[in-house]
């Protein structure tokens, strides 16, 4: 017999679903996965890591992998393998501190009277721009960002290290953190009502991806339907 087989099909059912779960990190070991549990009845792997559950065991039709997994696990397994501590280790030390004119939307605020500040690696929906109608959750983006920054008469503003410093609309690109300290970019995708911009590099992208993973779980904000 394979060493690659069970006879016990429960058995086998439960070797297959802990090897996913410690595959879910690379997509490259799903070459592994059907080479370690060759294709049986009732059982089958489609591009987004979809099981198909073990026939002896598991009602026989087509089942997601987080029907598989408790969802508080899922979401304790997305950790940052890097450095999660941005803001512990450049608030306040590396500030540049700026008078706060206005909030112009969730994403975007005016210092200095007139310097336009977008955030890094976050985008909250438009409620300014003429050529779109009002985006859902715009409004709710933007009182978000101003509960945050209620107290603030000045704001500190970080550049990213491996980023752009400046837009293409000649914007300063900038994490934001109130006087008290409050990391304004992760709130916003914290309570929902950012997501993640991942087009362009950034250091604390993974980190971002935690927040916004841990905000659709939770459901709230935008992913509260």
């Amino acid at each position: 017999m394979s060493s690659s087989l069970v006879e016990d099909p429960e058995i086998e059912c439960k070797a297959m679903k802990h090897f996913v779960v410690t595959s879910l990190r690379s997509v490259k070991k799903i070459k592994i996965l059907i080479a370690r549990f060759p294709i049986r009845s009732g059982m089958t792997i489609l591009g987004g890591l979809l099981l198909t559950s073990c026939s002896a065991v598991l009602p026989d039709k087509d089942r997601d992998l987080s029907e598989f997994i408790p969802q508080e696990k899922i979401v304790e397994q997305i950790i940052c393998s890097t450095n999660c501590n941005f803001a512990q280790e450049n608030y306040p030390q590396n500030c540049r501190w700026a008078e706060l004119s206005r909030i112009i939307d969730g994403d975007t605020i005016v210092v200095d009277e007139d310097a336009k500040v977008r955030f890094i690696g976050i985008d909250t929906p438009e409620d300014k721009d003429p050529r779109k109608p009002l985006q859902p959750f715009a409004l709710e983006a933007a009182d978000a960002l101003r509960d945050i920054l209620k107290d603030s008469s000045k704001v500190c503003l970080i550049s990213d290290s491996v980023g752009d410093q400046i837009d293409k609309y000649g914007r300063t690109l900038a994490y934001v953190f109130s006087e008290e300290g409050v990391d304004a970019n992760a709130e916003l995708l914290k309570r929902g009502f950012a997501k993640g911009y991942y087009y362009f590099p950034f250091e604390r992208k993974e980190e971002f991806h935690v927040y916004e993973a841990q905000a659709k779980e939770a459901k709230v904000g935008r992913w509260e339907k």
